[in-house]
């Protein structure tokens, strides 16, 4: 009788470690559904943008023409001892939460810590004063922030997968995004609609609202901390995203934007204004690069921003670097 039950037990054991192995092979080797896959990726990009990126020498601030548009690993491929961070996020604009957000960020031992500021038309209104997705990331439960790190994959481990449900979700996308921890989001688009995101866009600048005109105070707020920033020592560097010409004569047109008083003051602040030609760059719907077009202005951006470091910091560190041909 203990023969027969010894013999069950181990049986019993032998087809349970059985069953345990069969599903992690089926598990590990199972097609993952593009849609959860982006979910999670897209999720955990965000959190660990906001609560897990660690301080750095550079960092270049603005809206999602930043976050789709400035490649942090290219830059540093030509300031190889510079640690940049894109802390661009969607409705974020170029006022004192973003500001000292950013402060926060920089790293104190740095002889010559380096501020970038994409200063686009919607960085300047009153609408952006919300800072939408970086306060609702940054205010998001510590439960939360550890499911979007760590849990995810697990939970999705054990979702049924629908085969046609992945292929159809592949067809129809619009685009595909690969997600970097220095907050950058390299966008392959499948087709290219430079009137996408100015449908929409455009009807809420043309209403010419209080909410979506440049305001002033906030031009003065970015003018004075550009002031204190150089005071300090830092290089404080901006431009204009890229976008269509035509979108900009809009923008100026009906939100106010006058790039060439800012740029003025902005300067005499003791900033560098780097100027860009829209007709160069290609976005994919009216008002970010794609990931190709990002990484070429990334590179574009890096020979100005090393050429401004060499102007300014000669005895530093980072100015210390090889001239790229692009």
């Amino acid at each position: 009788m203990k023969i027969k039950l010894t013999f069950f037990r181990e049986r019993t054991f032998f087809l349970f470690f059985l069953a345990v192995i069969t599903v992690l092979i089926i598990g590990w080797i199972k097609p993952v559904s593009p849609e959860v896959m982006h979910k999670w990726k897209q999720e955990r990009h965000w959190t660990y943008k906001v609560h897990k990126t660690g301080n750095c020498d550079m960092i270049i601030l603005g809206n999602s023409q930043i976050r789709e548009g400035v490649s942090p690993e290219e830059i540093e491929r030509y300031l190889p001892e510079c640690k940049v961070v894109n802390w661009g996020f969607s409705k974020s604009g170029l006022n004192p939460v973003m500001f000292d957000a950013a402060e926060k960020k920089l790293t104190k031992q740095n002889l010559c810590p380096i501020i970038v500021m994409g200063v686009s038309a919607s960085t300047l209104t009153r609408s952006s004063l919300g800072n939408r997705q970086y306060l609702q990331e940054l205010n998001r439960p510590w439960d939360e922030r550890v499911k979007r790190l760590y849990l995810t994959p697990l939970i999705s481990f054990f979702q049924p997968v629908f085969l046609f449900s992945i292929s159809g979700d592949m067809q129809n996308a619009y685009s595909t995004v690969k997600y970097y921890d220095s907050g950058f989001i390299y966008t392959i688009v499948n087709n290219f609609d430079e009137y996408r995101a100015m449908k929409q866009y455009g009807k809420q600048i043309k209403k010419r609202s209080e909410k979506t005109i440049c305001s002033e105070k906030i031009i003065d707020s970015l003018i004075q901390r550009t002031k204190i920033w150089t005071e300090k020592g830092y290089t404080v560097i901006a431009y204009r995203p890229p976008m269509p010409r035509k979108w900009w004569k809009l923008e100026d047109k009906y939100m106010g934007y006058n790039e060439k008083a800012i740029r003025s003051r902005f300067e005499k602040a003791g900033g560098f204004w780097i100027n860009v030609n829209p007709d160069e760059w290609k976005t994919h719907d009216g008002t970010h690069l794609c990931g190709k077009e990002a990484v070429r202005f990334s590179r574009r951006l890096a020979l100005h921003i090393v050429r401004i470091i060499d102007t300014k910091c000669e005895k530093a560190a980072i100015a210390k670097v090889r001239y790229k041909n692009f």
